[in-house]
């Protein structure tokens, strides 16, 4: 079992899945949510 607790700056709660694959998802949806934000403050 991996456990991925995902958090940048506080944006993503720490989840834990039974499944890597839904906790490669979590990851990535967390990066992609701090670079929309770190967009959307620079401009």
């Amino acid at each position: 079992m991996a456990n991925y607790c995902s958090i940048y700056n506080g944006v993503c709660i720490c989840l834990i899945f039974r499944s890597f694959f839904l906790n490669f998802l979590q990851l990535r949806y967390c990066i992609l949510t701090k670079i929309i934000l770190a967009y959307s403050v620079l401009f």
